[in-house]
């Protein structure tokens, strides 16, 4: 089980013995008091809302950010230099240690090959740092884009070829051999809104928008346009999306690209 508060700590279930602690034991401590005394519940208890960057699990591998003060180590804020590291989660080893990132930091995902740290900068500009997941080496930066400031967006996503990233008016796509920018989708002519998700086929991408949905070839030409009213909710299998709207529960069939059945319902009413 992993516990994602303040510092990553991983607990065997079975024996119910912790396996590993990213930060020091003395940190834990004294921000659960800090919690206790500024806590704006009645009861005074432990804050539910972690101010620390995620950690990300990938296959038997834990990665998780830190910063350090003097010989302290202390769950990556934002606040200072970020640090990755990557533990074992069966064992609790941890592998290695990134060099020191920029403030403003925070770990994003990892595959099999990399790690993707995301590097936020004002007005919604965000990159990408690329280290390499067997050795924690920086490989290197992506180009910036131009997100959005007060929303999340689509995010990213990864496939065998591309890194695609949702920005505010297009995708972008970064081949995953030199993580050189490839290819611009523009959005903004399909009129879905501004985006919710990602969705990668073998030879095409699908992105959700807040109005609908726009289908892109492999090249980035925007092939068909599927406009709804507006989305609050999508669940997906590898043959049919199922929307569910302010009005209605709309099936769609992803390999025809068309909507093939409807009900009038309104989510969060009896």
């Amino acid at each position: 089980m992993v516990c994602d508060y303040y510092g990553a700590e991983v607990f065997d279930l079975n024996s119910g013995e912790r396996v590993l602690l990213s930060v020091d034991e003395r940190v834990i401590k004294t921000q659960n008091a800090m919690t206790q005394a500024f806590s704006s519940s009645a009861t005074g208890g432990r804050g539910t809302a972690s101010i620390a960057s995620p950690s990300v699990v990938a296959g038997k591998y834990l990665y998780t950010s830190i910063f350090k003060l003097g010989k302290r180590a202390y769950a990556n804020d934002g606040s200072s230099k970020a640090i990755v590291q990557k533990f074992d989660l069966e064992t609790g080893t941890q592998l290695w240690e990134s060099e020191k990132l920029s403030k403003g930091t925070n770990l994003s995902y990892a595959s099999e090959n990399h790690v993707f740290v995301r590097q936020g900068q004002a007005f919604g500009k965000s990159a990408l740092f690329v280290l390499d997941a067997q050795e924690g080496n920086f490989l290197t930066e992506t180009e910036s884009i131009d997100g959005f400031i007060y929303r999340e967006g689509a995010g990213d996503i990864l496939t065998p070829e591309f890194l695609y990233r949702a920005g505010k008016k297009s995708i972008y796509a970064f081949d995953q051999n030199s993580w050189k920018l490839e290819r611009t989708f523009d959005t903004r002519k399909s009129k879905v809104g501004k985006l919710q998700a990602l969705v990668p086929a073998i030879d095409e991408l699908m992105a959700v928008g807040d109005k609908g949905l726009v289908f892109f070839d492999a090249k980035g030409n925007k092939e068909d346009v599927i406009n709804t009213a507006p989305i609050t909710a999508t669940y997906w299998t590898n043959r049919y999306g199922f929307v569910f709207t302010t009005s209605n529960i709309v099936a769609i069939d992803l390999g025809e690209r068309k909507i093939v059945g409807e009900v009038n319902a309104v989510i969060g009413e009896n």
